[in-house]
C-alpha cells in the first residue's frame, strides 16, 4: 500500500468514526439541556417533523474533517495543512448558521455576510477562485472572476440549505458529489482534491447514520453552510487546478441544488412577489413528501388540483400541529411519517445520483456535459409542475386530497 493510500485510509476511518460519535453526542446533548438547538415541529411552514430534533450536526461536520486533518498530518502534512485551512475559512458562514441553529434569531443578512466573508476568505487565503468560463476575454478580467467565485460559492452554499428538508436528503446529496469529485480528481491525478473529498465524504457518512432513514439529529443551517461551501471550493479548485476537466463539470455536478436555488427565486421574487428569503413549503421536496409518497392524510393542507394553490404557504399549518400531536413518533421507523419521510428523501437522490454520474463520466467534454445540463433542468421543472398541479406520475401509497 502506498503511503497516500495508507495516509486516506487512516484519515477515513477516523473522519467516519469521529462524525459518528460527535453525531451521537452532540444528540444526546440536544436532548439533555432541551433548551438550545432543538428543532421544534410546527415553528414554520416548511417543517415536515413531528419530534423535536437537535439541528446540531453542522458541529460534528465541522470538527470530524479536522481531527483527520490532525491524523492525516503525519502521512501527508501539505494535504492535511490544505484541508484544515480550507475546513478553518469556513468557520464565519458555519458560525452563523450555528447561531441561527442555536436562537433562531439571527438574520438572514447576519448569515449572508458570513458566507460572504467565508467566500472572501477562499479566493483572498485559499486561492481558490474561477479562472475557466470558456471565454477566454472574461478569464483575464480578475475583478469579474472574484465575483463569479462569489456568486457561485454563495449559490451552492444556499443551495444546499433550500434541500435540506428530509431525511438524509442534503447529507445524501452532498455524499454523492463528494465522492464523485473524489472519483474525477483521482482520474486526473490530483490527490490532494481526492483526499480532501473522501474524507469530507467519510465525515457525511458518520452524520448520515443518525440522519436517516430515521432523523435523530439535522444538519441545520450551520452544516448544510458548512456542506454548500466545501462542495463549491472543492469543485472551483477541481476545475482551477486541473486545465483536463472542463468548467461545465462543476455546474453539471450541483445541478440539483443550483437548480433549487434559480427556481425558488424566481418562485418566490417574480411567481409569487415575495421576499426571497422567506420560506415556504413548495420545494421540490416538500411536493415528492406530500403528493408522491402519500403523506397528505398527516396533515396536508394544500387543497385542490389548481396550480395556483402553490401560490398558499404550502405549509402543514395547524392540522400539521394537531397532527404531529396526535401521531407523535414510536421511535422506530415503523411510524408512517418517519418511514414517508426517509423514502420521499432516498427518491430525490435520483437527481444528485444521475449528475453526479454524468459528471464524473464527461468532465473531459464540455458538449455533453452542457447537454446533460440542458436535459436536467426540463426534467426538474416538468417533475415539479406536474406534481404541483396534482399530476404526479406515480404514488407509492395511497393519500387523499385536504
Amino acid at each position: 500500500m502506498s503511503p497516500w493510500s495508507e495516509g486516506l485510509s487512516v484519515g477515513l476511518l477516523a473522519v467516519f468514526t469521529s462524525g459518528l460519535l460527535l453525531s451521537l453526542t452532540l444528540t444526546r446533548l440536544g436532548f439533555a439541556q432541551q433548551r438550545w438547538g432543538l428543532d421544534v415541529p410546527g415553528t414554520q411552514v416548511r417543517k415536515l417533523h413531528f419530534n423535536k430534533v437537535p439541528r446540531l450536526g453542522g458541529v460534528a461536520l465541522f470538527l470530524a474533517p479536522l481531527f483527520a486533518g490532525w491524523m492525516l498530518d503525519v502521512a501527508q502534512p501539505g494535504t492535511a495543512r490544505w484541508l484544515i485551512l480550507l475546513v478553518g475559512i469556513s468557520l464565519p458562514c458555519v458560525v452563523a448558521g450555528l447561531c441561527e441553529d442555536l436562537t433562531a434569531r439571527v438574520s438572514p443578512q447576519v448569515r449572508l455576510a458570513g458566507m460572504v466573508l467565508s467566500a472572501g476568505l477562499l479566493i483572498v487565503i485559499h486561492g481558490t477562485v474561477i479562472d475557466r468560463i470558456g471565454v477566454e476575454p472574461l478569464e483575464s478580467i480578475a475583478p469579474l472572476m472574484a465575483m463569479l467565485t462569489l456568486v457561485a460559492v454563495l449559490s451552492i452554499t444556499n443551495g444546499i440549505n433550500l434541500i435540506d428538508g428530509l431525511n438524509g436528503l442534503a447529507g445524501g446529496s452532498a455524499l454523492l458529489m463528494y465522492l464523485a469529485l473524489g472519483a474525477v480528481a483521482l482520474q486526473v491525478g490530483d490527490a490532494q482534491i481526492a483526499t480532501g473529498a473522501f474524507i469530507l465524504a467519510g465525515s457525511t457518512c458518520g452524520f448520515l447514520a443518525w440522519n436517516w432513514p430515521r432523523s435523530r439529529i439535522f444538519m441545520g443551517d450551520a452544516g448544510a453552510y458548512f456542506t454548500g461551501f466545501t462542495l463549491g471550493a472543492l469543485s472551483i479548485a477541481t476545475v482551477q487546478r486541473n486545465t483536463e476537466v472542463s468548467p461545465w463539470f462543476a455546474v453539471l455536478l450541483l445541478a440539483y441544488p443550483l437548480t433549487e436555488v434559480a427556481f425558488t427565486v424566481w418562485r418566490r421574487a417574480l411567481g409569487r412577489r415575495r421576499p426571497i428569503s422567506k420560506p415556504d413549503a413548495v420545494h421540490l421536496h416538500h411536493l415528492v413528501f406530500r403528493r408522491v409518497v402519500g403523506a397528505a392524510p398527516l396533515g396536508s393542507t394544500l387543497q385542490g388540483p389548481r396550480p395556483e394553490k402553490w401560490q398558499q404557504e404550502g405549509g402543514l399549518g395547524q392540522r400539521h400541529a394537531d397532527a404531529a400531536f396526535l401521531h407523535r413518533s414510536t421511535g422506530s421507523l415503523g411510524n408512517p411519517h418517519d418511514a414517508r419521510n426517509a423514502i420521499a428523501g432516498a427518491l430525490l437522490w435520483c437527481f444528485p445520483l444521475g449528475s453526479s454520474l454524468l459528471a464524473t463520466v464527461y468532465y473531459a467534454n464540455t458538449a455533453a456535459l452542457v447537454l446533460c445540463l440542458l436535459a436536467f433542468v426540463p426534467v426538474y421543472l416538468r417533475l415539479y409542475f406536474r406534481i404541483a398541479q396534482f399530476r404526479t406520475p406515480f404514488r407509492l401509497s395511497p393519500s387523499r386530497q385536504a
